[in-house]
């Protein structure tokens, strides 16, 4: 939201040959709605505000641990 070259980037639960299937778990609290998933093995989670449109995405792989904050506008 807010960019003019928005990319897609599907969650689905699917089966995975290989490797730790997908998984997604969506849980919504108030204002707050929360995602885990396995995405191709890799675990990670998105927490948006619906309120004040903050966002945080983290995940961790085999080079370390990542967080971004996003300020998404409506």
């Amino acid at each position: 939201m807010g960019t003019t070259a928005p990319i897609y980037f599907g969650f689905r639960n699917r089966q995975a040959k290989g490797m730790t299937d997908d998984k997604v778990l969506l849980h919504f609290l108030g204002s707050k709605m929360s995602m885990a998933a396995i995405r191709m093995g890799t675990p990670m989670s998105i927490v948006l505000d619906r309120l004040s449109g903050s966002m945080v995405w983290s995940w961790a792989d085999e080079t370390g641990s990542r967080a971004y904050r996003y300020l998404c506008k409506s």
